[in-house]
């Protein structure tokens, strides 16, 4: 199983308002080709993750680098891994913006056990991404 790991920036195109609905249907694409992970964003910034089979990762991808509502992507890590840290999330969404309130958190993900523990330090990177854009994933609403 592939993981991906990156961070973009929105183009003015892309606002919080539209944000539900582009996660639904990538919501439901995910589901159809059994890709799980973590979309997170604060103040035009994003943090995804994303794992499944490597080809259905790796064109997702492809597609994510070419869509213009996205700039200055910036791919983190790149690694196999033989568990998912996701395995119940077609795509969590944590939404930490002025304009709309948190939709997950990650307190409120670990609770209900969406992620996997062994995960802890693709979870402390979307904490610390989130402190350094102004949100508080623990309770930041």
């Amino acid at each position: 199983m592939l993981r991906l790991i990156y961070t973009s920036h929105a183009r003015p195109a892309l606002s919080a308002a539209s944000l539900p609905a582009l996660v639904e249907h990538w919501r439901r694409h995910n589901a159809v080709h059994d890709i799980t992970g973590l979309l997170v964003h604060a103040h035009e910034a994003f943090l995804q993750i994303l794992e499944g089979p490597d080809a259905a990762v790796g064109e997702l991808f492809s597609e994510i680098r070419k869509d213009s509502r996205h700039t200055r992507l910036r791919l983190l890590c790149r690694e196999y891994a033989d568990e998912r840290i996701f395995p119940g999330w077609n795509m969590g969404l944590i939404c930490q913006t002025p304009e709309a309130a948190p939709q997950d958190d990650l307190a409120d993900m670990a609770d209900a056990g969406l992620f996997n523990p062994g995960g802890s330090q693709a979870m402390e990177l979307a904490r610390l991404f989130l402190a350094g854009h102004g949100g508080d994933a623990a309770g930041g609403r």
